[in-house]
């Protein structure tokens, strides 16, 4: 997409800016990737593809995050703006 940022991660992988912004959240929370998919009601193996940019996350998987991660109201705001600008929309 023309609008797409990637970025790299620690370990050199390219990142779109709403993965970057989901590892943070995962690693601040101290919450294991398969732990949060429990919690969100999802596979590990889908919300695996979602951090790794093979999937695009959709606004409910947003709001499972929100609910999840109890993130404020700007938080929230980040995912869905990172998102869609992911999907080369301007925001």
């Amino acid at each position: 997409c023309l609008y797409a940022k990637t970025l790299k991660s620690s370990r050199g992988k390219s990142m779109t800016q709403f993965t970057e912004l989901l590892e943070g959240i995962l690693t601040t929370s101290k919450i294991t990737q398969t732990e949060a998919s429990a919690r969100m009601g999802i596979s590990a193996a889908y919300l695996s593809d979602i951090k790794q940019g093979k999937r695009s996350p959709t606004p409910e998987i947003i709001q499972l995050l929100t609910d999840v991660f109890a993130l404020t109201r700007k938080q929230s705001t980040a995912l869905h703006e990172a998102a869609a600008r992911d999907k080369g929309f301007k925001v």
